[in-house]
């Protein structure tokens, strides 16, 4: 079997061995879910047409990040159409879609979503994000129900569930539903419940009331119609939550927020409500590179109900390897000689690498901008930083088109771009990985998870250490050397090596090694 004989785009001439096992091992299972630890270079995009075109009936491919929705789009896979959420097309009318559709847009036959949904609903292999799966399908009919479900970047899907099921209620959203509180609700689930059902009923009042007006035709005035109609729409569908909590969530409040006090509602384990996602397709598939079997576990699928298998690397080691050059352990009180420590060997890697492309991984924006001011103090040019917290946004797109088209010794240096984005060839020959990506445990979601799972803490900062690691080797000619400088990987290989594929490995350097040849 060929690629060819699939009907593959002609630049896929044959399968990786990597490829035909996965392929092989997907169909061959008896389990609802089947999990394929693929590493970079395995071609998981491949996998997943294949898979979809040998299994038959409709297939639906989820990805984490539009980056990657936009990579499954450039292989231009015959019969794959990709979907988005009405926020991605123009409405006729003005604005988008999303606010189109809320004000009753007429043009119903020429509406671009519209169109391109339909199309989906048409087709055997469907494209698109977890975002829009999950919400597309809690509203209305939802997309047609696929036989297979494929889950590209399984690593993350846990935490799209979440994003999914958590939601906030701000004290002006109260107020403007005609709600008047005798005493603030605090972060009692009980409290909330019982108010979810007085204000569910004025919510809708509120939302009825502004349905039934006619909106304005253009303006400011149209703006503010379709903003105040999505407040109340949300606000009725967030009440209905509501009335459904229980001890698997908790309740942070917020003050001095722009809309007054802020509730925020999380739940602290989303396997719970798995089908949400999942759907009750009858063959789930799981991809990622840094899947175990741990992530299946958060996502509810019990292991009775699992296939697992994981790869190797599929890149020579030579060509892409992680290096721990030990330089001080980095954590909030590093300051003084440690700090410029830290900061002259990010200097010193920069300056060896100044004939191409870099990217340096700060966790945060602070960092990051601490990072650029000293390099730029040493005489360093062509820094872009970039502080996007979510990977997805706008700013992150054009911070990345930026570097990319560059010059050619451009150095990124973000926390945003550790998943999801691929720096190819000459995009980044070199990364720096400024600090272990721990995350911040002090909020109350992540103290409850915690507390229920001593573990996850270093389950989350192996993925994302493990995900900024293969940022810059995305094919076979690729180079690229990553550069740990935290000492705190001594202790941490230790307690998180559980968490990390078997593709993974660290070697120590006492000194910077010489770059890897340039590419041409």
């Amino acid at each position: 079997m060929t690629p060819h004989d699939l009907g593959f785009p002609p630049q896929f001439d044959q399968f990786r061995p990597a490829q035909e096992e996965a392929i092989e091992y997907a169909l061959t299972t008896d389990k609802r879910f089947v999990g394929l630890g693929a590493p970079p270079g395995v071609g998981k995009s491949a996998i997943a047409y294949a898979l979809a075109k040998l299994l038959g009936g409709r297939t639906v491919i989820l990805t984490a990040t539009l980056g990657l929705q936009d990579q499954y789009a450039d292989q231009e896979f015959p019969g794959m159409v990709d979907i988005r959420g009405r926020s991605n097309f123009a409405c006729w009318e003005g604005g988008t879609c999303e606010d189109g559709g809320r004000l009753g847009c007429k043009d119903k036959g020429g509406c671009p979503y519209l169109a391109k949904f339909r199309a989906q609903q048409d087709s055997d292999i469907v494209c698109t994000s977890y975002a829009y799966w999950l919400s597309v399908n809690e509203k209305g009919q939802g997309m047609r129900a696929p036989e297979t479900l494929i889950c590209d970047e399984a690593g993350l899907a846990a935490e799209w569930l979440s994003r999914a099921l958590d939601f906030t209620v701000s004290e002006r959203e109260i107020r403007e539903a005609g709600v008047r509180l005798s005493s603030a609700p605090g972060e009692d689930l009980d409290v909330w419940v019982e108010l979810s059902s007085r204000l569910a009923e004025a919510a809708f009042a509120r939302y009825t009331s502004l349905k039934s007006i006619a909106p304005p035709k253009f303006g400011h005035a149209r703006d503010r119609h379709a903003r105040d109609l999505r407040r109340a729409e949300w606000l009725v569908e967030r009440c209905e939550r509501m009335a459904k909590l229980d001890s698997n969530w908790v309740i942070t409040r917020e003050d001095g927020k722009d809309e007054g006090r802020e509730w925020k509602f999380e739940c602290i384990w989303p396997g719970k409500y798995r089908e949400k996602l999942f759907r009750f397709v009858p063959r789930v598939i799981l991809m990622s590179a840094t899947l175990r079997p741990k992530t299946l576990g958060l996502l509810g699928i019990p292991q009775k109900d699992c296939d697992f298998k994981e790869w190797g690397r599929q890149f020579p080691a030579a060509n892409g390897p992680v290096i721990w050059v030990p330089t001080v352990r980095v954590n909030s009180k590093l300051a003084g000689e440690g700090e410029k420590r830290w900061l002259d060997r990010q200097v010193e890697i920069t300056k060896l690498y100044s004939d191409r492309r870099g990217i340096d991984h700060t966790v945060s924006y602070v960092r990051a901008k601490q990072v650029a001011d000293y390099l730029r103090r040493e005489g360093l040019k062509h820094i872009n930083v970039n502080g996007a917290a979510d990977p997805d946004s706008q700013n992150a797109r054009e911070a990345f088109e930026k570097h990319v088209k560059g010059p050619a010794d451009s150095l990124l240096i973000s926390p945003s771009f550790g998943t999801g984005w691929d720096f190819k060839g000459r995009a980044a020959e070199y990364q720096i990985i400024a600090k272990i990506p721990t995350k911040d445990m002090r909020s109350k979601i992540m103290q409850a998870r915690r507390a229920n799972d001593p573990s996850y803490e270093d389950y989350l900062a192996a993925q994302d250490l493990v995900q900024s690691a293969g940022r810059i080797n995305r094919d076979f000619d690729d180079r690229g050397t990553s550069y740990l400088i935290d000492d705190g990987w001594t202790w941490f290989k230790g307690k998180a090596e559980q968490h990390m594929p078997r593709w993974f490995r660290v070697r120590r350097e006492d000194q910077i090694p010489t770059p890897l040849p340039k590419l041409n």
